[in-house]
């Protein structure tokens, strides 16, 4: 096998890993309408403290508008509260 065929191997295996650890986790949490990706955000903000929407996604990886998404359920649930951003006096 190639280095190019373990890769690529290795890449379907971590994604299907994912995507059952995913499933798992919002089947978890179904009763509480709590996805894995808003326990996600949850979980970086109980481990950082108060951050900003971009400063999240650039943490993550993914694009604002997805971390936008989250913490408006998450706000929504009242699992979560937006506070003005004091180096800018805006709030998300």
């Amino acid at each position: 096998m190639s280095k190019s065929e373990k890769m690529v191997t290795l890449t379907l295996a971590v994604r299907a890993a994912f995507n059952r650890l995913k499933a798992l986790g919002d089947s978890l949490h179904g009763d509480l309408e709590v996805t894995t990706a808003m326990r996600a955000v949850m979980e970086t903000l109980s481990a950082s403290g108060a951050m900003t929407v971009p400063q999240i996604a650039k943490l993550k990886g993914v694009t604002r508008q997805h971390i936008q998404l989250l913490t408006d359920a998450l706000c929504e649930a009242g699992l979560a509260v937006v506070k003005e951003n004091p180096r800018t006096g805006a709030r998300p």
